[in-house]
């Protein structure tokens, strides 16, 4: 399994467990719209009944309100609900990485050390990452250096992340951030439209 296929596969099982929990919030959300929007048209009616015999217009107004109150609620309930749902997936894949990570994420960190050293597009670039990586990552500065025009080196500062690596020039004119956290970040609009287009279908 190559390392782009790896992450692939750790993000294609990241957006299918979000795709899975997202479909159940969202079967359960609707319930409660429309359990919403049964109670406001209810309310609707009996106000209107109120008002019906002198001020026909008024009542056909203010069940609009009412309604488009109510709908506006469950949508924004509804969105809420799904971001919910993205972030607790998300949180639930960084921590199963955090415990245990595959046994091709070397091959990943490859690729994630080089697309960060690309990204950046420095000819010397300082690496950074997690103390539990930075023996591996100065293996890969040192062979990404061979392989390419690159001259990287290794922070002594390390920080927190679950995985993966942030590149900077030595200038700190530009810097690219590839840890596991940021990828799945940029998962985020992805996974929204994946679920928007749930939505449209």
């Amino acid at each position: 399994m190559t390392a782009t296929s790896a992450i692939d596969n750790v993000v294609g099982k990241v957006v299918e467990e979000a795709k899975q929990e997202i479909l159940k919030v969202l079967e359960a959300g609707k319930m409660e719209a429309e359990e919403i929007l049964y109670q406001a048209q209810r309310e609707a009616e009996l106000e209107a009944g109120k008002i019906l015999s002198s001020k026909d217009r008024q009542v056909e107004s203010l069940t609009r309100r009412v309604i488009g109150s109510a709908e506006l609620e469950a949508r924004n309930k509804s969105l809420r609900m799904v971001e919910d749902s993205i972030n607790k997936v998300f949180a639930n894949a960084l921590d199963k990485l955090r415990k245990n990570k595959p046994k091709e994420y070397k091959d990943a960190m490859k690729k994630m050390v080089e697309e960060a050293l690309e990204s950046v597009g420095s000819k010397k670039v300082v690496l950074s990452c997690n103390q539990e990586d930075k023996s591996l990552v100065e293996s890969l500065a040192k062979q990404a250096g061979k392989e390419k025009v690159f001259v990287a080196s290794v922070s002594n500062k390390a920080f927190q992340c679950v995985g993966g690596v942030k590149a900077a020039a030595a200038d700190g004119s530009i810097s690219y951030d590839n840890t596991l956290e940021a990828r799945l970040d940029r998962m985020r609009p992805v996974l929204r439209k994946a679920v928007a287009d749930l939505f449209s279908k």
